[in-house]
């Protein structure tokens, strides 16, 4: 599979600034939304934590775990909080999950899983 992409919009929920609509990577390897620092600023998000991520190579670092953020992808919304750290967006699991979102290797999007509804287990 190779890499999939999404456009995002990106608004604090506080309501204060504008939304911006980035392109993000969909990271199956990521938990939680990721944020760079530039976008953090921009949106004007408050640092609610710190929290440890640990990337692909092992390499462990403390960052702002920041919020809280309205996200919307194919016009699915809901709130996350997100890490601060890297230069792009990164898309994770936890954010695939609550929108309800699958992807699609072989045309390399992202699609939701159920078009009319979302879809959640609760057992």
């Amino acid at each position: 599979m190779g890499e999939v992409r999404t456009l995002v919009k990106l608004k604090n929920i506080k309501g204060i600034e504008e939304a911006v609509t980035v392109d993000a990577m969909v990271d199956t390897g990521a938990t939680l939304l990721v944020l760079p620092e530039a976008i953090f600023q921009q949106l004007n998000l408050d640092e609610v934590s710190k929290g440890e991520v640990e990337f692909g190579n092992g390499e462990k670092q403390e960052v702002k775990i920041a919020g809280y953020i309205e996200v919307e992808i194919l016009g699915r919304k809901s709130v996350f909080d997100c890490a601060v750290v890297g230069n792009e967006v990164l898309i994770g699991q936890i954010i695939l999950e609550r929108l309800d979102l699958l992807i699609d290797p072989r045309r390399q999007q992202l699609i939701p899983r159920k078009t009319e509804i979302l879809s959640f287990k609760i057992k």
